[in-house]
């Protein structure tokens, strides 16, 4: 999933600093170089002999080059019977390929300094790769390997396997990540394919099979399927030639694309027992807009205004107010047939309650609509961060990796930047006001011997279902 605008695609983990009143210098993002003039690059697109597309933004100068490799087919394509087996598949393609095993696969990477790697996301495969101009060939030598020839030996799947079984328990240790696989698998609903965490479970990990593996990756990965997204110290006519020899022989006949229908968007409340939690975690999902909407781009600037700064509604009211938390965040997010807002935060467990009163509180609040002032501010964040995905190649390759992701055009940045500048305050009051309350999903993860008692006398009115991890 794709969060705010595409160069906000990613939320960020960052320490927490020291509260910021409003009013302070530092209540204001710096500017970086003239951002009132800055348009983001829109890369130069070719074809290789074998139908895959590329997208180029050349940065001169430093010797370095970021690839990435976008592929159709995620954990979408993941059998019912069977989650984690995209993600266990994508896992295996930089652990040995061709001729070489994972031994001497890792050793030729290291070699060269090279980084290789991948992973799964809802409706797509990246494969990433950071290179030197001067070892820009021999990575694309081994990236066209990986994928193109991958080995899935028996010893390093069960290997690999061990290693995204101790993935999955640390997974289920850590409280946000429930949050989040508990929030999709209701919003979703049972049988969705994108329902499921995407590194599946300890049972359907252990009964995978090498031949299981090879099947995955047969199926999804062919030049007619990929997307090269390439920013550094490359020529459009070099690059070119690199690709055309190192993918030469990459071919593939892969199956049918599954249909992702809407999502159930089942409303409701949920609780999950962390037991010995000191701290809450909630989560609240609402339906919202997909990419294409002409309101995606207002809702993201309000979704900026309630949770996207240290100094939104959200923290100021948790944080800086209440020290109920030492931060929330919201984001609008977009993907295949569906679009929501997330809004979520970690809490003290004894304040548990008051907490998500002032959380649902603030994003009903949201609804009735933001100040000029705050509109102001939304938009020197996305033009900040806007300039911050171009600072560097690696940013850059990633930022429209995502557009690729979410099946947009190369200008989509440029365009969603041009969309936030213009964008008034009637234009994000519309959207907010789109916000249904009652449809809200809402997820506590904490200790319910803890929370439960808070809820039932705050919350009185709420009918409370308790899940499993």
């Amino acid at each position: 999933m794709l969060f705010s605008l595409a160069f906000l695609a990613c939320p960020k983990t960052v320490e927490t600093p020291a509260p910021v009143a409003e009013g302070h210098p530092l209540d204001v993002r710096p500017e970086i170089g003239a951002p009132a003039d800055f348009v983001p690059e829109a890369p130069q697109v070719f074809t290789l002999n074998n139908g895959a597309t590329v997208w180029l933004v050349e940065r001169p100068g430093l010797p370095l080059v970021s690839v990435r490799m976008v592929v159709g087919g995620g954990k979408a394509m993941d059998p019912a019977d069977q989650p984690g087996l995209v993600n266990f598949t994508d896992t295996m393609l930089t652990h040995g390929a061709g001729e070489l095993d994972a031994t001497a696969f890792a050793g030729a990477l290291e070699q060269e300094a090279l980084s290789l790697w991948a992973s799964s996301g809802q409706a797509t495969t990246w494969v990433g790769l950071e290179a030197t101009t001067d070892t820009l060939e021999t990575g694309l030598d081994l990236m066209a390997s990986a994928v193109g020839e991958p080995r899935f030996d028996a010893e390093e799947v069960d290997r690999v396997r061990d290693q995204l079984i101790g993935d999955v328990q640390m997974s289920l240790d850590s409280p946000a990540t429930v949050a989040g696989w508990v929030a999709d698998s209701i919003y979703f609903g049972e049988g969705h394919p994108l329902a499921h965490p995407g590194i599946g479970n300890e049972e359907s990990l252990a009964s995978m099979t090498a031949e299981d593996l090879q099947a995955s990756w047969s199926a999804r990965f062919a030049p007619e399927r990929a997307t090269f997204v390439v920013s550094g110290d490359v020529t459009q006519s070099d690059l070119k030639d690199q690709l055309e020899e190192s993918f030469r022989d990459w071919t593939g006949k892969p199956s049918l694309l599954p249909e992702i229908g809407p999502p159930a968007q089942t409303p409701g409340y949920f609780l999950v027992d962390n037991p010995g939690a000191s701290q809450s975690v909630l989560r609240i999902v609402l339906p919202g807009w997909q990419a294409d909407d002409p309101y995606y781009v207002p809702a993201s600037l309000g979704s900026v205004v309630l949770g996207g700064t240290f100094t939104s509604r959200l923290n100021r009211l948790l944080r800086e107010e209440k020290g109920y938390s030492y931060g929330a965040r919201a984001g609008v997010g977009a993907g295949p047939g569906y679009g929501r807002m997330v809004t979520s935060s970690s809490v003290r467990g004894d304040v548990t309650a008051l907490a998500l009163v002032d959380m649902l509180g603030e994003v009903a609040r949201i609804t009735e609509g933001i100040t000029g002032a705050e509109l102001k501010k939304a938009q020197g964040a996305a033009i900040t961060d806007a300039v911050s995905s171009m600072e560097s190649r690696s940013s850059i390759a990633g930022s429209l990796a995502g557009v690729v992701a979410m099946g947009q055009s190369p200008d989509r940045m440029a365009m969603e930047l041009q969309a936030a500048r213009s964008a008034g305050v009637q234009d994000v009051n519309t959207a907010m006001g789109m916000l249904d309350t009652d449809q809200a999903l809402i997820v506590v993860v904490g200790d319910l011997s803890v929370i439960q008692p808070q809820l039932a006398e705050v919350l009185p009115y709420m009918s409370w279902t308790v899940v499993e991890k």
